[in-house]
């Protein structure tokens, strides 16, 4: 599992889901994930490189934006949702006075 994460003023969330993944052209079949608690707006997708089936996660809110990636030798049933969810919540805290929880 690999984790990337950065803080700072996000103006467009899906505008900044759209740039994370047009880095990453083998992730595929993206769709809508649910982004948690903490809000905003979260993607998943997946695909294959020359060793590993890739799941990549990717949210964006008013504050910060991360992707969580699985690598794996054999293929993942599904998408993470629960395991994303679950590992955004240890990386990021809501700070008190900003809107929608963030």
């Amino acid at each position: 599992m690999l984790v990337s994460a950065a803080a700072g003023t996000v103006r467009d969330e899906e505008a900044t889901l759209d740039e994370i993944f047009g880095l990453f052209p083998r992730v595929r079949s993206i769709r809508a994930a649910d982004p948690g608690l903490l809000g905003g707006v979260a993607r998943c997708g997946s695909g294959r490189d020359d060793q590993y089936y890739v799941t990549m996660c990717a949210w964006a809110d008013q504050i910060s934006v991360g992707t969580v990636t699985f690598l794996s030798p054999e293929k993942r049933l599904g998408l993470p949702g629960t395991e994303f969810v679950e590992i955004r919540s240890e990386l990021e805290f809501p700070i008190p006075g900003l809107p929608s929880g963030q």
